[in-house]
């Protein structure tokens, strides 16, 4: 298969929720690709959906960059960990630094 057609499936995958193929096929192409935040942060919310809560943060803390780390999305699925895995008052941060995030955003835009 081509690098093309494994990110076909892994996308397909992704997109159409199927959480346990999606993160079969990232953790084959993401040795292939360090650099596509885009699939990196996908793979991550693989992990998550997935319930992988300890690898999902090991891979946010190694293979993510600092400015990946720092993107919206990123962000968000980790709010998502946090929930799942009981810590609500660091879900309640990420959410917050989000919002936040967001109004300033909206209030830089006008």
């Amino acid at each position: 298969k081509t690098l093309t057609t494994q990110f076909n499936s892994f996308y397909d995958a992704y997109h159409s929720e199927n959480y346990v193929k999606a993160e079969e096929l990232g953790k084959e192409l993401i040795s292939a690709c360090p650099g596509n935040t885009d699939f990196k942060v996908a793979y991550l919310d693989s992990l998550v959906s997935n319930n992988k809560l300890t690898d999902g943060h090991t891979f946010y803390t190694t293979k993510l960059s600092e400015t990946e780390r720092a993107q919206d999305e990123a962000i968000f699925i980790m709010c998502k960990s946090f929930y799942y895995e009981g810590n609500y008052d660091k879900a309640k941060g990420a959410l917050k630094r989000l919002l936040q995030r967001v109004n300033d955003n909206q209030n830089t835009t006008v």
